[in-house]
């Protein structure tokens, strides 16, 4: 599950951290059952967080402030805030 990205989602959306996985659980089954995209394929990724984007109520949402949404999200990933150190 992708957190931060969830995170940033829920955030933008007003919803919980715990709806969003939720979200995510239900979007993973639907995916796998109705489009029969293998988990770690592009199309699988793209489905589930559309699916996701849909329960979360952010599916019309500009790319604009999606990506804004993820990049306030990105100072919590590890690897993201280990690389920035020396920059």
């Amino acid at each position: 599950m992708p957190a931060p990205a969830l995170a940033a989602m829920a955030k933008t959306a007003g919803k919980s951290l715990s709806d969003m996985e939720r979200y995510w659980d239900q979007a993973k089954a639907s995916v796998t059952k109705q489009y029969g995209y293998a988990a770690g394929s592009d199309r699988y990724y793209q489905a589930v967080m559309g699916i996701v984007k849909k329960m979360a109520g952010i599916e019309g949402m500009e790319p604009r402030r999606v990506g804004d949404a993820v990049r306030d999200a990105m100072p919590m990933i590890p690897a993201y805030r280990n690389d920035r150190k020396g920059a």
